[in-house]
């Protein structure tokens, strides 16, 4: 999948080759199923290759590249390889995340292929959104303040622990899982103010003075955002007096620099969210209020899931479009299966 990332970027001829020409670096299951054919239509072979990963692997991970952002004549779950605004949860091979516990799943492509069959659970839905990445035209802009003001995280210190290990998708640069929280650098963001620098267009190899300049103004931008009931430039505030009342060093230590390029890393193309359960998540620009989550059997990430209603080509009750993967903390590693019997559904991809 990593090689596929950079293809985005490549120049081709034909773009039919963004599919075909990496099929040799392909595993032979997967080669198997692939006859590149330079006269179907370039959507066809995108599609052809979707289901090519999909049935030798046996698993969803194609779908982190899909998104809204496609020739509207792709079906949602297909990604649109000549579409170079994307960037996965994660870089590299293996994935940090097991939202489905491992469990492979049951497809099935009807309607001539174009619409995937998938079991998989809807554990909730977007409530509130925090100001977009500003590196996508077409979405929703500014924050969307939540309805709920619900903490599934249940104290004041767990839900700000959770903004910072949401905001790094609760992983270091290299992939692993963090294992101590270092949250007491989202104190140097403080005081907030209005003419912090913005970030977009920074170069990836900024240093990191710079990096806590984007930080500063991301979380400027989001200040207002109910979280947890708490406008989240508040939340921080408080934490960090209690971080000085109890004389917890503030911001710095030899984690920063990881800390903020990760935060830099995960916040591409990507906004803070809530939802109606009270949980913090990181989703594409282009998720709506309204948008659900999906736990899909065969991901490993969740999904943000947009419903199709009557009349806009649904046929049946649970029939959604792939708007994205998305982090939710709380749902990254199998919590949406502790039930002995998960109430799986069977849910209609277009």
């Amino acid at each position: 999948m990593p090689i596929f990332d950079r293809a985005r970027a490549s120049r081709c001829s034909l773009d039919h080759d963004r599919a075909y020409g990496l099929a040799s670096l392909l595993p032979k299951s997967m080669k198997a199923l692939l006859a590149p054919d330079y006269t179907m239509s370039v959507n066809d072979s995108y599609k052809s290759l979707a289901r090519a990963w999909i049935q030798a692997r046996a698993d969803l991970e194609i779908l982190t590249q899909s998104s809204i952002l496609r020739d509207r004549d792709l079906p949602s779950w297909v990604p649109d390889w000549r579409v170079s605004e994307h960037i996965r949860l994660f870089s590299g091979a293996n994935c940090p995340y097991d939202a489905c516990r491992s469990t492979k799943g049951s497809f099935a492509f009807i309607n001539g292929g174009n619409t995937l069959v998938v079991s998989g659970l809807l554990v909730d839905k977007i409530d509130g959104l925090g100001r977009e990445s500003g590196l996508v035209r077409d979405c929703q802009r500014g924050v969307v303040q939540p309805e709920q003001r619900l903490n599934a995280y249940e104290t004041t210190h767990a839900l700000f622990d959770s903004l910072w290990r949401t905001m790094l998708g609760n992983i270091t640069t290299a992939g692993h899982q963090l294992s101590v929280s270092n949250s007491h650098v989202l104190a140097l963001v403080l005081p907030l103010q209005e003419e912090a620098p913005g970030h977009t267009g920074e170069q990836r190899s900024a240093p990191a003075s710079t990096r806590l300049e984007q930080l500063k103004r991301r979380v400027f931008d989001n200040r207002e955002l109910h979280v947890g009931g708490i406008p989240l430039g508040d939340l921080i505030a408080s934490q960090r007096d209690i971080q000085l009342q109890q004389g917890t060093p503030v911001g710095g230590g030899k984690d920063l620099d990881v800390a903020l390029e990760q935060s830099y890393r995960f916040s591409r193309l990507k906004r803070l969210a809530t939802t109606t359960s009270g949980r913090l998540a990181m989703v594409p620009d282009w998720t709506l209020p309204g948008d659900y989550i999906g736990v899909l059997m065969g991901s490993d990430v969740p999904l943000v899931l947009r419903k199709i209603e009557p009349g806009g080509g649904a046929t049946n009750e649970l029939s959604f479009h792939v708007v994205g993967g998305c982090y939710v903390h709380g749902l990254m590693h199998g919590e949406a299966l502790e039930s002995e019997t998960p109430n799986l559904q069977e849910i209609q991809l277009h």
